[in-house]
């Protein structure tokens, strides 16, 4: 492996792991309450506040939901374009794979099949499945291209992922004070956060580093 080679497959390997952290994180609870019962992650967030009508009336439907939804498609997206840099064909493979089955986590109830029926909210849980796991194939499809602007693909998915998973928190946070439950926020949310802001920086500050060694050489010649 060449001295380019390594440290490429070295962040590589850090955003893979954060991803797979921030999955992690996504199921754990994004909202406290005095009854333990009540405490959610990201995932039954999203169901419970698909319920409330104001919600149900949202422009586009279940807006909030939505949003809510969309990290695991974006986390699946991270780890199809991080793991097309890995040289290791096993690997590569492996990873793919895990990214294949965080979007199925999305997968709706039987009565969404065969004809797309169901709930409003089965019928988006199925619309992001089939979205999220055509977005998925695409980008390994188009892995050996991919590679050569993994970074900024994948910084546009981290920043895509904190600010849905924000956007939906805070939009929901909004629906239970409006019924009067009052919560509290999450290690779950507080990890999710941490887990896409490491890599994110990482890669800025690799990103930006051999521009500043340029400059600093120009400045001192």
């Amino acid at each position: 492996m060449t001295s380019t080679q390594r440290p490429k497959n070295d962040l590589a390997w850090l955003v893979l792991w954060c991803a797979l952290l921030g999955v992690t994180a996504y199921h754990m609870v994004w909202q406290t309450h005095k009854v333990a019962a009540f405490n959610s992650n990201a995932f039954d967030l999203a169901e419970w506040v698909s319920l409330h009508p104001t919600v149900r009336a949202e422009n586009p439907a279940l807006f909030t939901p939505m949003l809510l939804r969309l990290p695991l498609i974006l986390l699946a997206g991270i780890m199809a374009v991080a793991s097309s840099t890995l040289q290791a064909e096993k690997a590569k493979w492996v990873w793919h794979g895990v990214a294949l089955l965080v979007v199925l986590r999305l997968n709706p109830p039987t009565d969404f099949y065969p004809w797309g029926g169901g709930s409003p909210n089965d019928q988006q849980l199925g619309r992001l499945t089939v979205l999220g796991l055509g977005v998925i194939l695409m980008l390994i499809i188009g892995g050996r291209w991919l590679q050569y602007f993994w970074k900024p693909t994948t910084l546009i998915l981290l920043i895509a992922g904190l600010i849905t998973a924000l956007e939906g928190y805070n939009r929901a946070q909004k629906v239970l004070d409006s019924i009067q439950i009052e919560t509290g926020i999450g290690g779950g949310l507080v990890l999710y956060i941490v887990f896409l802001l490491s890599p994110l920086a990482v890669i800025l500050i690799s990103s930006t580093r051999p521009f500043l060694l340029k400059t600093s050489v120009r400045t001192a010649t």
